[in-house]
């Protein structure tokens, strides 16, 4: 039987710092005598009883317990706005913090402003600095000249997606040498049967045949066909 089943017929509150304990009675106005599980050791379950204040419990185990009836309604109006303080200090909190980072931001680009006229058909956008900031520093611009050269998407559709590779000089197709037949090949294609075959691109385009005038494909190494 573990410590839950011994206690259940008590209530059990949680601790504002996590700690379970179970309700033996309540002292007026504001002291609960209750057993602390303390855990477990040499296989028995270690539970020791004290007084604790109600103001220690987390507030939703204190209303679902039947202590919460016994305490006067200024203790329970004194506990749930101090709750609610604690929410909106801690909101507060977050939101300063969020007003340091924008006010971070916005003086790393302090001259880049919030609205940008495109100069060929005068369509006002609104840009964010840092976007604009990091575009102007990748371009090697000023933000001066960015913003007299501006044109919006509309009339200076951006490129999406990957840049296509650049493969140099190998080629998207195959000529064969001996029937002149044009094979479409991706430029990866031709470098990796090139470095299978151990042969630089331009040795492999010299000397390719296509597989009508010579079949390679299903036959095993070494095997020769023999003729009818």
């Amino acid at each position: 039987m573990d410590h839950e089943e011994m206690l259940e017929d008590k209530d059990k509150l949680i601790t504002v710092d996590g700690i379970a304990c179970y309700v033996i009675g309540f002292k007026a106005p504001d002291n609960i005598s209750c057993w602390i599980f303390k855990g477990k050791q040499y296989d028995s379950y270690s539970l020791n009883s004290d007084f604790m204040n109600v103001r220690d419990f987390e507030l939703e185990s204190l209303k679902v317990s039947s202590v919460w009836g016994q305490l006067s309604k200024e203790l329970q109006g004194e506990m749930e706005r101090g709750v609610v303080e604690e929410q909106a200090a801690a909101k507060e909190q977050v939101e300063d913090r969020m007003e340091v980072a924008r006010r971070g931001r916005r003086n790393k680009y302090p001259n880049i402003p919030r609205e940008i006229t495109c100069v060929k058909c005068t369509k006002v956008d609104t840009v964010v600095p840092s976007v604009i900031g990091k575009r102007v520093e990748k371009l090697g611009v000023t933000i001066e000249d960015y913003v007299k050269g501006y044109q919006c998407s509309v009339c200076s559709p951006r490129k999406r997606g990957k840049a296509k590779k650049d493969y140099g000089d190998v080629p998207d197709q195959l000529i064969c040498k001996i029937c002149k037949k044009v094979t479409k090949y991706h430029p990866s294609a031709i470098i990796a049967t090139a470095k299978r075959k151990g042969l630089t691109v331009k040795k492999l385009v010299e000397k390719f045949e296509c597989q009508t005038c010579n079949p390679t494909r299903g036959r095993k190494k070494g095997v020769k066909i023999k003729k009818r």
